[in-house]
This record gives C-alpha cells, structure tokens and sequence, in this order.
C-alpha cells in the first residue's frame, strides 16, 4: 500500500473563483482585475501563517465600512488615532472577544444585547479584539463545532450577522 501524498492547495480568487499556481500572480490579479491591493506573506500570528482568505475578507470588510488593521504596526511608528472619539478627560469603549461567529457555540444574541447596551450607555467606540470567527482546522474536531464552514462563508456570515448599532464604531484587531 502506498502512501498518498497530501497535495498543497493552490491560492484561489475569493472574488472570481480563478486558481492560480503562485501568490504573487493571484495578487497581480486581484489589482489588475478588481482593483484591490493586497499585502500577505509568510507572517506568524500565535504559530498560524496568515491565511490568504483573512486578507480578502480584510478588504471585503473594509469596504463595507469597517475598519480593519492589515498589518501590525512597529513599534517605533507613531499611529494616528481619531481622538474626537476619546472626547474629554475620561472615556468610555466597550471590549469584546473571541466571539468566534460561525461555531456552534457563538452567543450573537449577547454580543448584540452588549451593543445595544454600549449605545444606551453612550459608549461609540467598541474594540473587538480578535477571533471575530472561528476559523478553520484550528484544532482537531472543529470541523464538527462549525456551521460555516471556509473562511469565505464565515466572513459572510460575519458581515452579515456582526451588530450594527447607529454611533457606535467597532475596531477590529484580527487574529488570535
């Protein structure tokens, strides 16, 4: 019996569906053909490589008005920062994580009932600070936990699903 070996899937258009055999050349694609430049590479986050869908998701999201950190920041670079939101000598934000939309196990109805909440008490700033979805192939038997499956459908669902609160602006860290 011989071993049958594990074929490395190739980088997919998530706009058009078009495979390529290279990054690089699936990049050239997305500027010339949809107009959208993309950054990715081999980077790390917490042991996992930065998957090539999180970064067309990035752009989807940011179109639809979400504001979406793409790459980290050194730590020598001053960031600029919309200070009208942290009005005044104290401030309010409201903090949320790992809402993990797309699992079994996601609680929307309580990440909308904060919102609504952070609304009632003034707050207009809400950090969400990572694991928006729940990701694929993270450990074994996840697979099981997900009614979204591929990061495409989670990245809809997300879209589709985050709260939307009138005054309130989320910023999203992504990643784990």
């Amino acid at each position: 019996m011989s071993k049958q070996s594990k074929k490395p899937q190739r980088p997919v258009c998530s706009y058009c569906g078009k495979d390529f055999q290279r990054t690089d050349t699936l990049k050239r694609h997305l500027k010339t053909i949809h107009g959208i430049e993309v950054s990715f590479g081999t980077k790390k986050l917490n042991g996992h490589g930065v998957a090539f869908d999180e970064v067309i998701a990035a752009e989807e999201l940011s179109k639809r008005g979400y504001l979406v950190a793409k790459q980290e920041v050194p730590v020598d670079q001053k960031v600029k920062v919309d200070l009208e939101v942290f009005e005044g000598e104290t401030f309010k934000v409201g903090l949320v994580a790992d809402t993990h939309l797309g699992s079994r196990f996601q609680q929307l109805t309580h990440l909308t009932s904060f919102y609504h909440l952070c609304a009632q008490r003034g707050i207009k700033a809400i950090l969400n600070a990572g694991d928006v979805t729940d990701g694929q192939n993270v450990y074994r038997g996840q697979q099981f936990e997900l009614f979204c499956h591929g990061a495409d459908a989670q990245a809809d669902y997300a879209i589709k699903h985050y709260p939307k609160v009138k005054g309130i602006t989320t910023y999203v860290i992504g990643g784990n």
